[in-house]
């Protein structure tokens, strides 16, 4: 080792310590609001720039390592090479497609394009535009089966209806691989998109819920969508959006069995009862997902998904900050999907998020992300990728041409 790379490990080991001891002083100050908060965001954005110069060539080695190193998923499982794109939202297309906002849409959101027959048509154009931008992973339109939505629109047989929506979502989902004309569909992927159990962006809602109901209630749910979607033809289940560990736990724990890989992706903003983002928490969530699969769940992809790009880029941050932990998800054969909202919602879901008094009519994309061909949101993806993302894509205000600016915008190889 020469004197210059062993001043740069002694650097960065420095900048380590220095970095959790922030972070360890964060979690105390949260509680108060202290400014140490702002502090900890002003040394992180300098950090991840260090980490930008200092680690450029480790990262590009980190990835010709990758290519060749073989985990041992299931025989569907995620891929660990290059950067794979996701797509984008399917809500918003739905919404700007024509799929009516009446008072069903309201009860269940995007699930109301699979309820009329004569919207279909919709939810496999959005699939089959994706497709068209470059996505490699669909996600099918499913996000809002849930029981708390279900119970409320469908009072007699909600647990029929959302199997039976879960399933027709992943078959439409294929239909739409099925008709592409693309040279590259055998490598794509349908994901089988799990959202919330109660509400996005609410944990405190969560915990109320799961309190109420208890877990057998809880896991019996997640079993009836997971079963259907994979019924329909998803090669691995997404549970997103999620709003705490105990929702993911019990997630788990009901589709470990399914045959099929798990995608874990929280709210990146790691919200507590509090609606305020705790990106500190995300080294924690890690571990946990760690052990989840260290304990036999097929879990394949770490994500953090629907919060503002700058709240995840934390939470990338925070994770390669904290040591040995970006090396143990690696060697567990972890990959991590990100993929952020571009929707000024932040008000929205700090204020107490609900999508049946939420006023779609009035959401609008965020300019600084989204003009130019997305070149703002771009830059947050060759950020992501740096800090150690494999899967990247949009989520709430991304539509396919968000997708297609990402694809062209990437520095890194795409798979």
């Amino acid at each position: 080792m020469n004197l210059s790379s062993t001043v740069t490990s002694i650097r960065e080991v420095i900048h380590g310590l220095f970095f959790q001891f922030l972070q360890w002083f964060h979690s105390l100050a949260a509680v108060s609001n202290h400014p140490i908060s702002s502090a900890l965001e002003q040394f992180t954005e300098k950090r991840s720039e260090k980490e930008k110069a200092y680690g450029e060539e480790d990262l590009s080695k980190g990835n010709k390592h990758d290519h060749h190193h073989h985990h041992h998923h299931h025989d569907h499982d995620c891929s660990e090479h290059a950067v794979t794109l996701l797509d984008g939202s399917m809500g918003s297309q739905l919404r700007l497609d024509g799929m009516p906002q009446d008072e069903l849409f309201r009860q269940i959101w995007s699930s109301r394009a699979i309820v009329d027959t004569s919207l279909h048509k919709l939810v496999k154009q959005a699939h089959l535009r994706y497709l068209q931008a470059g996505s490699k992973v669909l996600s099918t339109n499913s996000y809002a089966v849930q029981p708390r939505y279900y119970r409320a629109a469908y009072p007699d047989d909600w647990k029929a209806k959302m199997s039976e929506h879960a399933e027709c979502a992943a078959k439409l989902c294929r239909e739409a691989l099925t008709e592409w004309d693309g040279e590259d569909k055998k490598n794509v992927k349908v994901y089988g998109s799990i959202g919330p159990i109660c509400e996005s962006h609410r944990p405190d809602l969560t915990r109320a819920f799961l309190k109420e109901h208890g877990p057998e209630y809880i896991k019996e749910h997640y079993a009836i969508t997971g079963k259907a979607l994979v019924r329909g033809g998803a090669d691995v289940l997404l549970l997103e959006t999620l709003n705490c560990w105990e929702e993911a736990k019990l997630g788990v724990e009901a589709l470990s069995d399914l045959g099929v890989p798990l995608v874990v992706s929280f709210e990146g903003g790691l919200r507590t009862d509090s609606l305020q983002p705790q990106t500190h928490l995300a080294p924690a969530m890690a571990r946990e997902v760690l052990a989840a699969k260290k304990a036999g769940a097929p879990i394949c992809t770490l994500g953090f998904n629907c919060a503002p790009p700058e709240f995840i880029l934390q939470c990338l941050t925070n994770i390669r900050a904290t040591e040995g932990l970006s090396e143990e998800i690696k060697e567990a054969g972890i990959d991590i999907a990100v993929y952020a909202n571009c929707n000024d919602r932040e008000a929205a879901h700090s204020g107490g998020f609900k999508v049946s008094s939420d006023d779609s009519t009035k959401i609008e994309a965020r300019s600084d992300l989204v003009d130019e061909k997305y070149a703002g949101y771009v830059d947050f993806v060759n950020k992501f990728i740096e800090l150690g993302a494999t899967f990247v894509g949009g989520c709430c205000g991304c539509s396919h041409e968000g997708i297609e600016n990402i694809r062209r915008g990437l520095k890194s190889h795409l798979n």
